[in-house]
C-alpha cells in the first residue's frame, strides 16, 4: 500500500473537506494541510532502511570508541611500566673531630613472578570490553532504528486508513444531504452523520500532526530538524514471521549479554591471577657505596654494597582479595546458567505471544475487514436507494473503521514482540529500545562509561 496520493485521488480528499460543513475551522486547517502535503511530496527525498541507518551511524558516536580503545591502550602500557628505584642517601657525623660515614643507595624491585605481564594482561582484556561494548551499542542502535522506523510506518497506515474513512463519511454526507432535502431522512439524521465525519476529520488531522512530530524525532537521530522526507517502504510483518525463522533458543556466539559474561569471568580470572603473582615477595636489589672519614688521621674507607631486600609475606598475602574474586567468579557462572535458561523461556513465550497477534492480524487483514468492505458498499447504495437507515451505515462504517484499526493494532503490537525477540537473542534488555529516548539515554551510558574507564594503576 502507499500513501503517495494521485491528483485525482488528493482532489478527491479536498472536494471531501469542502462540502456540507458548518464549521469552517476544521474545514480550512484539513484542507490546507492536505494541500501543502501534496505539494511537497514531490520535493521530499525517499529514505530507505539502509540510507537511515547510514546516516544515523555517521553522525552518532563517531570517534568514542577509537578514544576509548586508546585509553584501554595507554592504561595497559601504564601498568606493565617498571617500578621507579629508590635512591637514599644517608649520613652520620656533622662536627668536626667526629667519624663520618655516607651511604648511598638505590634499590630496584625485580618483577620475579610476572605481576607487571599479568597486569597488563588484565588491562589488555578492558578493551576486549570497549569492543564488546562497541557491538552491544551498534545492536542496540539497530533495534532502536526498527523501533522508529516500524512506529513511522504503521503510523502512516492510520492516516491512510483515517483518509479512507474521511472519504466514506463525506460520501455518507453527500448521500445523507441529498436524501434529507428530498424529505427521505430527517435533520436529526444528517446531524449524526456531519458529527460523524467531523470526529473523522479531527482525528486525521490529530493523527496527521502526531506523524510529523515522530519523523521529525526520528530526524534527530541523524542531526535534522525537520520531517520532510518519506519512507522508502511501509513496514509490514516482521521477516521472522514472514520468512518462519524465529530462533529461540539463545546463543552464547551470538547473545552478548553472555559474551560479556564470559568476559567478566575471564577479567576475574586475570584479576586473581595478578593477585596471586603480587602476594608472592618481590625481591628488591640494592646497590650502594659507603664512605667512612677516620675522627683521628682523617682516612677515608670506601666501600661498595650489594644486596637484596625480600619482604616478609606474613600477614597480607591478598589472600581475601583472591577469595572474593573467587566468589565472583562462581557467581557469573551461576547468572550465566539461569540467564541462559530464563531467556530460552521468554522467548517462547514471546513467541507464542506472537503467533497470536499473528493469527488475529490475519484473520482481521484477510477475512474480516474484507466481508466488511463490501457489507459497507452495499449499505451505502441500498441507503443510497431508500433500503437502508442512516443507522445501517453508520453501524457498518463504524464496524470497519474499529476493525481497521484493531488490525493496525495488532501489527505495531506484533512489531514490539519481534523486537523484543530480537533483544532477547542478542542479550538486550527490551525496556532500553523501546522508548522514543532510547538512543539519547544510549549515548549518555557511553560518555559515562568513557570517564569511567580504568587509568594509570588502577
Amino acid at each position: 500500500m502507499s500513501f503517495l496520493c494521485s491528483k485525482q485521488q488528493f482532489k478527491n480528499n479536498l472536494y471531501g473537506v469542502s462540502v456540507a460543513l458548518k464549521t469552517p475551522k476544521w474545514r480550512i486547517l484539513l484542507a490546507m494541510l492536505l494541500t501543502s502535503s501534496a505539494m511537497s511530496l514531490q520535493a521530499q527525498p525517499v529514505l530507505s532502511l539502509a540510507d537511515v541507518t547510514q546516516k544515523i551511524q555517521r553522525y552518532q558516536q563517531p570517534d568514542v570508541w577509537q578514544q576509548q580503545q586508546q585509553i584501554t591502550q595507554f592504561n595497559a602500557r601504564q601498568r606493565g611500566l617498571w617500578d621507579n628505584p629508590t635512591l637514599t642517601i644517608q649520613q652520620t657525623g656533622f662536627k668536626n673531630g667526629q667519624e663520618q660515614e655516607l651511604e648511598v643507595t638505590l634499590s630496584q624491585p625485580i618483577d620475579v613472578f610476572s605481576v607487571r605481564k599479568k597486569a597488563a594482561y588484565a588491562a589488555n582484556l578492558q578493551g576486549q570490553e570497549v569492543t564488546l561494548n562497541q557491538t552491544l551499542y551498534q545492536a542496540k542502535q539497530g533495534l532502536i532504528i526498527l523501533y522508529f522506523w516500524s512506529e513511522i510506518s504503521v503510523l502512516e497506515q492510520e492516516v491512510a486508513v483515517l483518509d479512507q474513512q474521511l472519504k466514506i463519511s463525506q460520501d455518507n454526507l453527500q448521500a445523507a444531504t441529498l436524501k434529507q432535502r428530498a424529505g427521505s431522512i430527517s435533520q436529526l439524521d444528517l446531524d449524526r452523520i456531519q458529527i460523524s465525519h467531523l470526529e473523522n476529520q479531527a482525528k486525521s488531522l490529530q493523527q496527521r500532526r502526531a506523524l510529523s512530530v515522530l519523523k521529525q524525532q526520528f530526524a534527530y537521530l541523524w542531526g535534522d530538524d525537520h520531517a520532510e522526507y518519506q519512507l522508502a517502504t511501509q513496514a509490514g510483518l516482521p521477516d521472522e514471521i514472514t520468512n518462519q525463522t524465529v530462533d529461540t533458543t539463545s546463543s552464547s556466539t551470538h547473545n552478548l549479554y553472555q559474551r560479556s559474561m564470559q568476559l567478566q569471568h575471564a577479567q576475574l580470572q586475570a584479576q586473581a591471577d595478578y593477585l596471586k603473582a603480587k602476594s608472592r615477595p618481590m625481591p628488591s636489589v640494592i646497590l650502594g657505596t659507603t664512605r667512612v672519614k677516620a675522627a683521628e688521621n682523617n682516612v677515608t674507607d670506601q666501600q661498595v654494597r650489594v644486596g637484596i631486600e625480600i619482604p616478609l609475606t606474613i600477614f597480607n598475602r591478598e589472600q581475601y582479595s583472591q577469595q572474593i574474586a573467587q566468589q565472583k567468579m562462581q557467581l557469573l557462572e551461576q547468572e550465566t546458567l539461569r540467564n541462559q535458561k530464563q531467556n530460552r523461556f521468554d522467548e517462547r513465550a514471546l513467541y507464542a505471544e506472537m503467533s497470536i497477534l499473528l493469527e488475529q492480524y490475519q484473520l482481521l487483514i484477510h477475512q474480516q475487514i474484507p466481508l466488511l468492505n463490501r457489507i459497507r458498499d452495499k449499505m451505502f447504495v441500498g441507503f443510497q436507494a431508500g433500503k437502508y437507515a442512516v443507522t445501517d451505515v453508520q453501524l457498518a462504517t463504524s464496524t470497519l473503521k474499529q476493525r481497521q484499526f484493531e488490525s493496525l493494532q495488532d501489527l505495531r503490537a506484533i512489531w514490539q514482540k519481534s523486537l523484543q525477540l530480537k533483544a532477547l537473542h542478542l542479550g538486550i534488555d527490551p525496556e532500553t529500545i523501546l522508548n522514543k529516548n532510547a538512543l539519547s539515554q544510549l549515548n549518555q551510558s557511553i560518555w559515562n562509561n568513557s570517564l569511567n574507564l580504568a587509568t594509570g594503576g588502577e
